[in-house]
Protein backbone atom coordinates (compact mmCIF):
# COMPACT_ATOMS: atom_id res chain seq x y z
CA UNK A 1 0.00 0.00 0.00
CA UNK A 2 1.15 3.31 -1.14
CA UNK A 3 1.25 6.67 0.94
CA UNK A 4 0.93 10.11 -1.08
CA UNK A 5 -0.24 13.55 -1.07
CA UNK A 6 -2.75 13.96 -3.88
CA UNK A 7 -3.02 16.53 -6.52
CA UNK A 8 -6.29 18.12 -8.37
CA UNK A 9 -5.35 14.92 -10.89
CA UNK A 10 -6.83 12.74 -8.58
CA UNK A 11 -10.12 14.79 -8.14
CA UNK A 12 -12.03 11.65 -9.94
CA UNK A 13 -10.71 9.20 -8.35
CA UNK A 14 -11.41 10.73 -4.87
CA UNK A 15 -14.60 11.09 -5.74
CA UNK A 16 -14.99 7.83 -6.70
CA UNK A 17 -14.02 6.25 -3.21
CA UNK A 18 -16.75 8.83 -1.64
CA UNK A 19 -19.12 7.05 -3.64
CA UNK A 20 -17.97 4.01 -2.77
CA UNK A 21 -17.43 4.93 1.11
CA UNK A 22 -20.61 6.81 1.44
CA UNK A 23 -23.38 6.47 -1.27
CA UNK A 24 -26.14 7.74 0.34
CA UNK A 25 -24.30 10.56 2.18
CA UNK A 26 -24.26 14.52 1.28
CA UNK A 27 -24.33 13.43 -2.53
CA UNK A 28 -23.85 16.97 -3.39
CA UNK A 29 -20.09 16.23 -2.12
CA UNK A 30 -19.75 13.52 -5.01
CA UNK A 31 -20.17 16.54 -7.71
CA UNK A 32 -16.93 17.88 -9.23
CA UNK A 33 -17.81 21.93 -8.43
CA UNK A 34 -18.32 20.71 -4.61
CA UNK A 35 -15.01 19.49 -4.31
CA UNK A 36 -13.73 22.50 -6.42
CA UNK A 37 -15.11 25.09 -4.14
CA UNK A 38 -14.32 23.15 -0.50
CA UNK A 39 -10.59 21.55 -1.85
CA UNK A 40 -9.09 24.22 -4.59
CA UNK A 41 -10.75 27.48 -4.02
CA UNK A 42 -10.62 28.23 -0.03
CA UNK A 43 -10.82 31.66 1.73
CA UNK A 44 -7.21 30.88 2.92
CA UNK A 45 -5.75 28.36 0.38
CA UNK A 46 -5.92 24.99 -1.61
CA UNK A 47 -6.53 21.97 0.50
CA UNK A 48 -3.31 19.45 1.26
CA UNK A 49 -5.14 15.86 0.60
CA UNK A 50 -3.80 12.59 1.62
CA UNK A 51 -4.66 9.22 0.11
CA UNK A 52 -3.75 5.34 0.34
CA UNK A 53 -3.04 3.31 -3.01
CA UNK A 54 -3.92 -0.49 -3.97
CA UNK A 55 -4.61 -2.67 -6.30
CA UNK A 56 -4.19 0.55 -8.81
CA UNK A 57 -6.80 2.87 -6.77
CA UNK A 58 -7.42 5.22 -3.89
CA UNK A 59 -8.60 3.11 -0.59
CA UNK A 60 -7.93 5.62 1.93
CA UNK A 61 -8.65 9.44 2.60
CA UNK A 62 -8.01 12.25 4.72
CA UNK A 63 -7.82 16.46 3.91
CA UNK A 64 -7.00 19.41 5.49
CA UNK A 65 -8.46 22.75 4.61
CA UNK A 66 -6.20 25.73 5.44
CA UNK A 67 -8.29 28.16 8.34
CA UNK A 68 -7.49 31.11 10.02
CA UNK A 69 -8.02 31.02 13.76
CA UNK A 70 -7.69 34.46 14.87
CA UNK A 71 -4.28 34.96 14.89
CA UNK A 72 -3.43 31.12 14.61
CA UNK A 73 -2.82 30.08 11.03
CA UNK A 74 -4.44 26.33 11.00
CA UNK A 75 -6.63 23.66 9.11
CA UNK A 76 -9.45 21.51 9.33
CA UNK A 77 -9.09 18.08 8.87
CA UNK A 78 -12.58 16.68 6.66
CA UNK A 79 -13.71 13.53 4.52
CA UNK A 80 -11.83 10.59 6.55
CA UNK A 81 -12.79 7.87 4.29
CA UNK A 82 -11.74 3.82 3.73
CA UNK A 83 -13.01 1.68 0.78
CA UNK A 84 -15.38 -0.52 1.93
CA UNK A 85 -13.20 -2.99 0.35
CA UNK A 86 -10.42 -2.35 2.88
CA UNK A 87 -11.88 -2.13 5.96
CA UNK A 88 -10.79 -3.66 8.90
CA UNK A 89 -6.77 -3.04 7.41
CA UNK A 90 -6.02 -0.09 9.78
CA UNK A 91 -5.68 2.50 6.21
CA UNK A 92 -7.49 5.27 7.85
CA UNK A 93 -5.38 5.24 10.85
CA UNK A 94 -1.87 4.93 8.45
CA UNK A 95 -3.65 7.80 6.48
CA UNK A 96 -4.35 9.47 9.58
CA UNK A 97 -0.99 9.28 10.66
CA UNK A 98 1.10 9.85 7.44
CA UNK A 99 -1.46 13.27 7.64
CA UNK A 100 -0.02 14.29 10.80
CA UNK A 101 3.52 14.24 10.01
CA UNK A 102 3.32 16.68 7.56
CA UNK A 103 0.19 19.19 8.72
CA UNK A 104 2.25 19.61 11.77
CA UNK A 105 5.25 21.60 9.74
CA UNK A 106 3.05 23.98 8.14
CA UNK A 107 0.36 24.39 10.65
CA UNK A 108 0.13 25.39 14.12
CA UNK A 109 -2.97 23.92 14.50
CA UNK A 110 -5.53 21.29 12.67
CA UNK A 111 -9.14 20.40 14.16
CA UNK A 112 -11.77 17.99 13.07
CA UNK A 113 -15.17 17.01 14.23
CA UNK A 114 -15.63 13.62 14.92
CA UNK A 115 -19.02 12.48 14.57
CA UNK A 116 -18.42 8.61 13.74
CA UNK A 117 -17.45 6.07 16.45
CA UNK A 118 -14.81 4.23 14.03
CA UNK A 119 -13.05 7.59 12.94
CA UNK A 120 -11.53 8.62 16.84
CA UNK A 121 -9.33 5.55 16.34
CA UNK A 122 -7.73 6.38 13.38
CA UNK A 123 -7.58 10.39 14.43
CA UNK A 124 -6.11 9.41 17.50
CA UNK A 125 -3.57 7.34 16.19
CA UNK A 126 -2.27 10.38 13.77
CA UNK A 127 -1.84 11.79 17.23
CA UNK A 128 -5.32 14.27 17.50
CA UNK A 129 -6.78 14.26 21.31
CA UNK A 130 -9.57 15.64 22.30
CA UNK A 131 -10.47 19.39 22.94
CA UNK A 132 -14.49 19.21 23.72
CA UNK A 133 -17.41 18.39 22.66
CA UNK A 134 -20.05 20.24 20.46
CA UNK A 135 -23.82 18.99 21.17
CA UNK A 136 -26.57 19.95 18.45
CA UNK A 137 -29.40 22.03 20.56
CA UNK A 138 -32.85 21.29 19.37
CA UNK A 139 -36.09 23.98 18.99
CA UNK A 140 -39.33 22.72 18.30
CA UNK A 141 -40.57 25.42 16.02
CA UNK A 142 -44.73 26.74 16.60
CA UNK A 143 -45.26 29.26 13.74
CA UNK A 144 -46.21 32.62 15.17
CA UNK A 145 -47.30 35.51 12.61
CA UNK A 146 -45.05 38.65 13.43
CA UNK A 147 -45.10 41.58 12.24
CA UNK A 148 -41.95 42.43 10.07
CA UNK A 149 -39.50 44.10 11.83
CA UNK A 150 -37.84 47.43 9.78
CA UNK A 151 -34.71 46.61 11.78
CA UNK A 152 -34.47 43.58 9.88
CA UNK A 153 -33.15 42.56 6.55
CA UNK A 154 -31.12 40.30 4.79
CA UNK A 155 -27.56 41.21 4.11
CA UNK A 156 -26.16 42.47 1.21
CA UNK A 157 -23.26 41.64 -0.50
CA UNK A 158 -21.51 44.60 -0.25
CA UNK A 159 -22.14 45.03 3.45
CA UNK A 160 -20.12 41.62 4.26
CA UNK A 161 -17.09 43.84 3.76
CA UNK A 162 -17.54 46.18 6.37
CA UNK A 163 -20.24 45.07 9.08
CA UNK A 164 -18.02 42.74 11.04
CA UNK A 165 -15.75 46.11 11.72
CA UNK A 166 -18.09 46.65 14.16
CA UNK A 167 -16.70 46.39 18.01
CA UNK A 168 -20.37 45.03 19.02
CA UNK A 169 -20.03 41.83 17.19
CA UNK A 170 -18.32 39.22 19.15
CA UNK A 171 -18.10 36.26 17.11
CA UNK A 172 -15.99 37.50 14.87
CA UNK A 173 -15.84 36.15 10.65
CA UNK A 174 -13.75 37.56 8.09
CA UNK A 175 -15.59 38.85 5.04
CA UNK A 176 -13.76 36.38 2.97
CA UNK A 177 -14.24 34.02 4.63
CA UNK A 178 -18.18 34.53 5.17
CA UNK A 179 -18.32 34.83 1.19
CA UNK A 180 -16.30 31.71 0.85
CA UNK A 181 -18.66 29.68 3.21
CA UNK A 182 -22.06 30.79 2.84
CA UNK A 183 -22.12 33.18 -0.73
CA UNK A 184 -19.50 31.10 -2.84
CA UNK A 185 -20.90 27.23 -1.77
CA UNK A 186 -22.19 25.71 -5.73
CA UNK A 187 -24.92 23.75 -3.79
CA UNK A 188 -25.69 25.17 -0.02
CA UNK A 189 -28.25 28.33 -0.17
CA UNK A 190 -28.04 30.20 3.31
CA UNK A 191 -29.92 33.42 4.55
CA UNK A 192 -28.11 36.12 5.70
CA UNK A 193 -30.19 37.99 7.99
CA UNK A 194 -29.33 40.99 10.24
CA UNK A 195 -30.61 43.44 13.00
CA UNK A 196 -29.81 46.89 12.04
CA UNK A 197 -30.09 50.12 13.87
CA UNK A 198 -30.17 52.69 11.33
CA UNK A 199 -27.45 52.05 9.00
CA UNK A 200 -25.25 50.06 12.25
CA UNK A 201 -25.39 46.20 12.41
CA UNK A 202 -26.09 44.88 15.55
CA UNK A 203 -26.37 41.65 14.94
CA UNK A 204 -26.43 38.64 12.47
CA UNK A 205 -27.58 35.39 11.60
CA UNK A 206 -26.83 32.66 9.13
CA UNK A 207 -29.50 29.76 8.92
CA UNK A 208 -30.49 26.77 5.92
CA UNK A 209 -33.12 24.70 5.69
CA UNK A 210 -31.81 21.17 5.78
CA UNK A 211 -33.65 17.57 6.54
CA UNK A 212 -31.81 16.54 10.12
CA UNK A 213 -32.26 13.11 10.81
CA UNK A 214 -35.81 12.86 8.49
CA UNK A 215 -37.12 16.13 10.20
CA UNK A 216 -37.84 19.70 8.20
CA UNK A 217 -35.03 21.68 10.05
CA UNK A 218 -34.01 25.36 10.18
CA UNK A 219 -30.09 24.81 10.65
CA UNK A 220 -28.48 27.90 12.58
CA UNK A 221 -25.27 27.94 11.09
CA UNK A 222 -23.56 31.14 12.03
CA UNK A 223 -24.21 34.41 14.26
CA UNK A 224 -23.55 36.58 16.88
CA UNK A 225 -23.96 40.25 18.07
CA UNK A 226 -25.30 42.23 21.05
CA UNK A 227 -27.67 40.27 23.31
CA UNK A 228 -31.09 41.88 22.52
CA UNK A 229 -30.54 42.47 18.94
CA UNK A 230 -29.79 39.14 18.19
CA UNK A 231 -32.26 37.53 20.25
CA UNK A 232 -35.17 39.17 18.47
CA UNK A 233 -33.15 38.28 15.20
CA UNK A 234 -33.26 34.74 16.35
CA UNK A 235 -36.74 34.71 17.38
CA UNK A 236 -37.92 36.54 13.98
CA UNK A 237 -36.38 34.14 11.82
CA UNK A 238 -37.07 31.20 13.67
CA UNK A 239 -40.75 31.75 13.89
CA UNK A 240 -40.84 32.51 9.83
CA UNK A 241 -38.94 29.90 8.75
CA UNK A 242 -41.66 27.50 7.92
CA UNK A 243 -40.03 24.25 9.48
CA UNK A 244 -40.94 22.04 12.26
CA UNK A 245 -37.45 22.53 14.36
CA UNK A 246 -34.40 24.74 14.86
CA UNK A 247 -31.30 23.24 15.37
CA UNK A 248 -27.62 24.52 16.03
CA UNK A 249 -23.69 23.16 17.06
CA UNK A 250 -22.64 25.32 19.97
CA UNK A 251 -19.72 24.94 22.18
CA UNK A 252 -19.68 26.32 25.37
CA UNK A 253 -16.98 29.20 24.12
CA UNK A 254 -19.58 30.89 22.08
CA UNK A 255 -20.57 34.17 23.07
CA UNK A 256 -24.33 33.25 22.27
CA UNK A 257 -24.31 29.88 23.89
CA UNK A 258 -26.43 31.14 26.98
CA UNK A 259 -28.26 33.12 24.80
CA UNK A 260 -30.06 30.27 22.83
CA UNK A 261 -30.10 28.02 25.70
CA UNK A 262 -32.53 30.83 27.05
CA UNK A 263 -34.07 30.76 24.10
CA UNK A 264 -35.52 27.46 24.58
CA UNK A 265 -33.01 25.36 22.86
CA UNK A 266 -31.94 22.01 24.76
CA UNK A 267 -29.50 19.76 23.85
CA UNK A 268 -30.50 16.95 21.44
CA UNK A 269 -28.61 13.39 21.70
CA UNK A 270 -26.53 14.22 18.82
CA UNK A 271 -22.70 15.92 19.35
CA UNK A 272 -19.57 16.55 17.45
CA UNK A 273 -16.36 15.97 18.99
CA UNK A 274 -13.93 18.14 18.67
CA UNK A 275 -10.29 17.21 18.37
CA UNK A 276 -6.91 19.36 17.93
CA UNK A 277 -3.73 18.45 16.80
CA UNK A 278 -1.60 19.31 18.61
CA UNK A 279 -3.03 19.59 21.83
CA UNK A 280 -4.46 23.23 22.54
CA UNK A 281 -5.93 24.00 25.72
CA UNK A 282 -8.18 27.13 24.57
CA UNK A 283 -12.04 28.02 25.21
CA UNK A 284 -13.14 27.56 21.53
CA UNK A 285 -15.73 29.79 19.84
CA UNK A 286 -17.28 27.72 17.30
CA UNK A 287 -20.31 26.67 15.45
CA UNK A 288 -21.51 24.71 12.30
CA UNK A 289 -19.84 27.58 10.21
CA UNK A 290 -16.33 25.81 11.51
CA UNK A 291 -17.14 22.70 9.92
CA UNK A 292 -17.67 21.22 6.59
CA UNK A 293 -21.27 20.29 7.52
CA UNK A 294 -24.53 21.90 6.80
Amino acid sequence: MNFREATSVDRDAILDLRRAAFPKDDREKQQRDFWEWEFVRGYAGPARIFVAEAEGKIVGHLAAIPQRYGELRGALAVDAMTHPDFQRQKVFSRVASFAAGRLRDEFEIVTAFQIRDEVRGGMAAGGWVGAGELPVFLRPIIPIARRASDSIRPLRDEEIDSFLVSEKIRQKRTPDFLRWRYRENPHWRYGLDGFFDGDELRAFLIHRPAVLRGVSSLAIVDGGGEVAAFRSLLRDVVSRSGRFLAAALLSEGHPSFRLFRSSGFFRGPHRFRLLTLPKLDARWSLSWGDTDHV
